[in-house]
Formats: C-alpha cells, sequence, structure tokens
C-alpha cells in the first residue's frame, strides 16, 4: 500500500522542506526507524505516521528510545538525571533497553503482522555514542548484533 507520494526535492536555506518522487509502501511485519537530529521532528512524524497507518485499519506499534518497556523508562529517567556517564556505560544501557524492547514488544509485533514504527533505534547510538562520544563503530555494531 502507498502512503506517500512525492515528486522533488525542494530546500530553503540548504534545509530540507519537500520531498517528491517518493514512493512509501508499508506492508504488514515491516519495522521502520526514523532517524535524524534532535529537533527535527522524529517525534511528529512517527505519531502523524502511526495515526496515517491506523486510520487505514492496520495494526500499528509506535515504540521510542529508550523506552517501551519499564527498563527502557527507567534508562531514560535515569539517564536524563545522571551527567558524567562514560561513553561506554551509555552505550550499554541504550543497549540493554532496546534490546529488552525487541524482545517485548517489537518482535512480537513483527511476528503477529503489526507495521513497527520507532522513533530512533540503532542509528541513534551510532551517531551519538559512536560519533558523538567516540566509542568504536565495530563496538556499536557488535553490542546492538
Amino acid at each position: 500500500m502507498t502512503l506517500l507520494q512525492v515528486s522533488a526535492v525542494h530546500k530553503i536555506y540548504g534545509k530540507l522542506t519537500a520531498l517528491e518522487n517518493v514512493d512509501l509502501t508499508v506492508e504488514p511485519g515491516q519495522f521502520h526507524g526514523l532517524i535524524g537530529p534532535n529537533g527535527s521532528g522524529k517525534t511528529t512524524q512517527a505519531r502523524s505516521l502511526t495515526r496515517r497507518l491506523s486510520g487505514l485499519e492496520r495494526q500499528v506499534i509506535l515504540v521510542h528510545e529508550p523506552g517501551g518497556t519499564p527498563l527502557g523508562q527507567a534508562v531514560r529517567r535515569w539517564v536524563k538525571t545522571r551527567r558524567g556517564l562514560s561513553p561506554q556505560t551509555e552505550l550499554f544501557l541504550f543497549s540493554a533497553a532496546r534490546t529488552q524492547l525487541a524482545a517485548d514488544v517489537i518482535r512480537p509485533a513483527l511476528a503477529d503482522g503489526a507495521v513497527v514504527i520507532a522513533d530512533r533505534f540503532v542509528a541513534s547510538t551510532v551517531a551519538y555514542q559512536g560519533y558523538g562520544r567516540g566509542i568504536g563503530l565495530a563496538l556499536i555494531g557488535e553490542v546492538n548484533r
């Protein structure tokens, strides 16, 4: 099912403002993760896509990181209130929360044929803990395998 069709890319002052000639097809049992810099609208777009798919009578699950499970929520609260965490601590906390989210929510939903929309996922760890905090990408890949 095609949800979005646009026909060009428009930029204003170097920022992407519109896409054209894009065909976004979403089928049951698919996982879609949204990525982008802080303030780029990932959460807004994830919610909008979830509403749109739900309106088409699709089973849709929206997840965010860290979160979606009691462990993920605890990691989110804990990381937001702590300063001075080592990059490795951040990596392992976020990866533990992601692993639990995948086991408890994402895999069962996909097995049931749901579409899963993720507001952030592994790419965020690559960006923040890898490029931002200097952790090797090989380690990030291994931890998130």
